[in-house]
């Protein structure tokens, strides 16, 4: 039977979302925390959208800074309960810590591992599919420069990386040109690369980091007049069917022109689209950018 104790610690919390936690002398965001202050307890509930493997929580260093955090911040807490929830993967990963077990083991690894990257910065790099898939330092990343140093003049050798290479320092407006054409070859290069490793693997060999899957090819409705019949026949009504057509403007601008006798094609189709403009009947999105190479 539930005491009055029980049932107040049961329904007394407060809770946070995306909070900010201090851990040692950095931090990070705690997806949700809920603290319920009579119990002294605190629960962590952290969201992992990708389809990776996640350490559970027991082993997990990322977990552990956290409670580092929240044992620092929120002193009444003691024990800690982290949920690691992988919709993706449909795994949810529990466990309780405590303070008196875990706090000063979790400190001690956590300061380690952030002394040891202090110390490491700008000394030691080694790029890898692990360490490298999740790190937003890429584009100042000197061992990711020196790679892309050692492919780029193999197509064309006056290419220079500049020293500086993330793009929001580079000032120089010729260095800049010169950049987005070095961006142009290490693409083409990625995108030779991404045909021949799926060349192989649809030939039956296997790699370690990724694997092979067959994505179904998108559908087409080829005979749209049938389909309306079909749909008639189960009750629907004309414009519930359009509201699910995608029109083609293109092709109507096309069918537009073949209809119209020889010498108005072009003026048949602007005045048309002059019409459906002053009718609401067409939207013009915002105008986007490219950036493509001037002939030689």
């Amino acid at each position: 039977m539930l005491t009055e104790l029980s049932i107040r610690e049961l329904t007394s919390y407060q809770e946070h979302k995306e909070l900010r936690v201090t851990i040692l002398d950095q931090w990070g965001w705690l997806d949700r925390l809920v603290i319920f202050p009579h119990a002294q307890h605190a629960d962590i509930f952290d969201l992992k959208t990708g389809r990776y493997p996640v350490d559970p929580p027991e082993g997990n260093l990322q977990i552990w800074g956290y409670n580092v955090g929240v044992w620092d911040t929120f002193e009444a807490v003691d024990t800690i309960g982290a949920h690691l929830i992988i919709p993706r993967r449909n795994e949810v990963h529990n466990y309780v810590f405590n303070r008196k077990s875990h706090y000063e083991t979790q400190k001690n690894e956590v300061f380690k591992i952030i002394e040891r990257a202090k110390f490491e910065a700008g000394k030691t790099y080694n790029p890898g599919w692990k360490q490298c898939r999740f790190c937003g330092n890429k584009a100042d990343c000197p061992a990711l420069r020196e790679f892309a140093n050692q492919i780029a003049p193999r197509y064309n050798e006056e290419l220079v990386i500049p020293e500086t290479i993330h793009p929001s320092q580079i000032t120089d407006l010729q260095v800049l040109d010169r950049t987005f054409l070095l961006g142009k070859i290490i693409e083409k290069w990625y995108e030779s690369l991404r045909f021949h490793i799926t060349a192989l693997a649809r030939e039956g060999y296997e790699f370690e980091h990724f694997k092979l899957i067959e994505i179904k090819g998108e559908r087409r409705i080829t005979r749209p007049v049938r389909l309306w019949e079909l749909l008639e026949e189960k009750g629907w009504d004309l414009n519930t069917f359009l509201n699910c057509c995608e029109i083609s403007v293109t092709k109507v601008d096309e069918e537009i022109s073949r209809r119209a006798p020889h010498g108005r094609k072009s003026r048949e189709k602007q005045q048309f689209n002059q019409t459906l403009q002053d009718e609401n009947a067409v939207e013009l999105g915002p105008p986007t950018y490219q950036m493509r190479a001037k002939p030689l």
